[in-house]
Parts: structure tokens; C-alpha cells; sequence
């Protein structure tokens, strides 16, 4: 059992304030424009399941919506206030972008509302991921893109932790390894058997952060640290020795989609995607109605079962 991280008294920020985390960063973002440089359809829906602090805003920035989505109101307000000044305070822009406070196992979002999706550093902080990658396979339209980064337990460093005898645990196992309270990582094939299970195929797999060691951070200038990340993980991903691995995967689904004011739209309509209100996207976790209205207080409803659900400075928050 692992220890909730809900992030509500501590700023993620100071995680990355430093230049400790520069390497990781980059390294994440090298996989991050790769994925995201081959959607062509920018005209879209895309969804940042655990947002955080919106740190990776300004890869996906270019798609007609956003949906910020994190368990934390203190993450999610800091990433408002981020993207806020990303964009200029620009009211236009602004306007695109939703911010949901959930719990990603249980979205308030309509079935296949999504047309692509990303989830960075936050598989390590869940004990059933296969829950989580069926009810984003329920919010991703078939055919939609899912990107994912999960700890690896099968990296370079527990390998040879384990061959030295520092460790029990074998990395070769499929069982997930837990760090901590609050992290576990988790072997590749597991992930992957259990992303089949909810309907999602993997198109390509990437290593990340493969240099991740402290003494190579200090003593090797961050250029050059890069230019041997991508090389390697244009070359040696297949190894998957990585502390992180990346995913992207494409939702196989042929199921029949939910009728949704969304889906309704033709092809040729698409660009109304970024105008459209946030309730249009939304369902009630509680009892899966679709009708969520404004009250007057500012707050929504849930005409169906009646829960109330309070916006606090213009975030949704749909937590139980």
C-alpha cells in the first residue's frame, strides 16, 4: 500500500527551481516534442492527466483545447497563474484552457471526449494502474493518442544494485517495486500487458533520462549530457535501462461512442472544439449524468443526482 500524494502541502515548484532537475526536464521534453510533433491535428482536444504546476503547457500549447487535470488545487493554481503569464493574460487564449481538480481514476470528463492525452510522473504514485488506463480509455476516442512515462524497475541502476546484492528485489520481475511511502516502480511488460487489457497498442517506446547519475550532472556541461540523450534514445531505446520509459499508444477501441454534443461535430466543424464551454465536456463522478449545469453561486450541479461541485478561482473541483 502506498501513501497518497496529493501535493496540497508542498509546492511542486521547488521540485524543479533548482538546476538538479535541468537534465530530467530536458530529457523529458525531448521524448515529450517527438510525440507530440507527429499529431498533425492540432485542431483537437488534448488532455495533461496530472498537470501538476503545468510545467509542459508550452509543448501541447497549440491544440484547440487543453484540459489541466490534477488532484491538487494548490498544483492547479499555480499552474493557472503559469499559464496565465505563458500567454500573456490573453483572454482569447486563456479561454481554451480547462482546469479540473480530480481523481484521474474516476474523471468527470464524457466517454471519448478526448483526442489525445499525456500522463508524465504520475503512474509512480498510483497502486492500480490498470484502473487508471481503463478510464482513460474511456475518455480517449478510438483511435486517439495516450503518451505515458512510468518509473522504471527495470533500469540501470537497480540492475546493478541488485546484481551487488544491495537490493532483494529482481528488477527482471514483473512485481512492482515499491520506493518509499509514496512511489513504486514498475516493470515494462507490466505496464504494457495491462495497457492491452484497457485497449491501448503501443506504437513506440522511449528511454528517458539515461545519464540520470549525480556525478555525470556535475562534472558534464547539460549540452553535452543531451546530445548523448538523444542519440540515445534514438538508438539504444529498445535496451529500456532508462529510469523512465516512455510511451505512446494509440486507444484500439471500436466500442461505440456516447452520443456527446462533441462528437456530433463534423469534421469540417472541428475548430468550434475551442470555443465550446467547459460544461460541454463534463459528467458527474459521482452518478455519470451529463447534464452539469451553473448555479448562481458560481458553483455547477449535477442536474441528475443534484451534487454541487464548487469552482474555486476558476478551477472545477470534481474530488469527492
Amino acid at each position: 500500500m502506498i501513501r497518497q500524494s496529493d501535493y496540497e502541502n508542498y509546492d511542486y515548484r521547488q521540485f524543479w527551481q533548482d538546476d538538479k532537475r535541468l537534465y530530467e526536464d530536458s530529457a523529458e521534453r525531448l521524448v515529450i516534442k517527438k510525440f507530440i510533433s507527429s499529431i498533425k491535428n492540432k485542431d483537437s482536444v488534448f488532455i495533461d492527466l496530472g498537470c501538476g504546476f503545468g510545467r509542459l503547457f508550452n509543448e501541447y500549447k497549440d491544440f484547440s483545447r487543453i484540459i489541466m487535470v490534477d488532484y491538487s488545487i494548490n498544483n492547479l493554481k499555480n499552474a493557472k497563474e503559469i499559464i496565465n503569464r505563458f500567454l500573456k493574460n490573453d483572454e482569447k487564449l486563456l479561454s481554451k484552457v480547462i482546469f479540473i481538480a480530480a481523481d484521474v481514476t474516476n474523471l468527470p470528463l464524457k466517454s471519448s471526449i478526448a483526442d489525445n492525452a499525456i500522463t508524465v510522473r504520475v503512474i509512480h504514485h498510483i497502486e492500480n494502474p490498470g484502473k487508471y488506463f481503463t478510464e482513460v480509455g474511456r475518455i480517449i476516442k478510438p483511435g486517439g493518442i495516450f503518451m505515458l512515462e512510468f518509473a522504471n524497475k527495470r533500469n540501470l541502476k537497480n540492475i546493478l544494485r541488485f546484481l551487488s546484492g544491495r537490493i532483494k528485489q529482481s528488477p527482471f520481475s514483473i512485481e512492482p517495486l515499491q520506493i518509499g511511502t509514496t512511489i513504486l516502480d514498475y516493470h515494462p511488460r507490466y505496464i504494457m500487458s495491462l495497457l492491452d487489457k484497457a485497449g491501448f497498442k503501443v506504437k513506440k517506446m522511449i528511454s528517458a533520462s539515461n545519464f540520470r547519475l549525480g556525478f555525470l550532472k556535475r562534472h558534464i556541461k547539460l549540452k553535452t549530457l543531451l546530445f548523448f540523450e538523444s542519440f540515445y534514445q534514438n538508438i539504444f531505446s529498445f535496451i529500456n535501462t532508462g529510469p523512465s520509459i516512455f510511451l505512446k499508444t494509440i486507444n484500439t477501441s471500436t466500442g461505440e461512442l456516447k452520443k456527446t454534443h462533441l462528437q456530433k461535430l463534423p469534421v469540417s466543424n472541428r475548430t468550434s472544439i475551442g470555443t465550446t464551454g467547459p460544461l460541454d465536456f463534463f459528467i458527474c463522478p459521482a452518478c455519470g449524468g451529463e447534464n452539469i449545469t451553473s448555479l448562481p453561486s458560481g458553483n455547477v450541479e449535477c442536474k441528475k443526482c443534484q451534487n454541487q461541485y464548487p469552482v474555486i478561482e476558476g478551477i472545477f473541483n470534481f474530488k469527492s
